[in-house]
């Protein structure tokens, strides 16, 4: 399988991080995640997060800093600090939501989304 690089919207507020519940079937169905997708040829990763956040979620984004990468071998996650720019809706989740942090770390989700999750939680509640 090729390698892939795939974006996905941090957006943390109030103590409360962003998610979306895969639809069932298909790679992680039914885990919930940070949203984003593919980087597709020759589009930078702002651009190709701007992008699957107006497809999915039919909002714009305000980008903030990118965060340290993830990698799982197969895939390059580019995770990267956003703030919506309107309501979220869910067009291609089954479900969408704003959970603490505590409530978040108890959803299932893929490792790599759930290494981010890990390093929010450590950055807000440092020892």
């Amino acid at each position: 399988m090729a390698h892939l690089d795939v974006v996905c919207a941090v957006a943390l507020e109030n103590g409360h991080v962003f998610l979306a519940k895969r639809k069932p079937g298909g790679p992680h169905g039914g885990l919930w995640e940070f949203p984003g997708g593919k980087v597709e040829t020759g589009e930078t990763p702002e651009a190709a997060l701007a992008r699957e956040i107006q497809e999915e979620l039919a909002v714009g984004i305000v980008l903030g800093d990118r965060l340290l990468p993830v990698t799982d071998g197969r895939i390059d996650l580019l995770p990267m600090r956003v703030s919506f720019q309107g309501t979220p809706v869910a067009l291609e989740a089954e479900a969408i939501g704003w959970y603490s942090l505590q409530a978040a770390e108890k959803l299932p989700m893929p490792p790599c989304d759930h290494r981010i999750l890990i390093r929010l939680i450590q950055r807000e509640n440092p020892v």
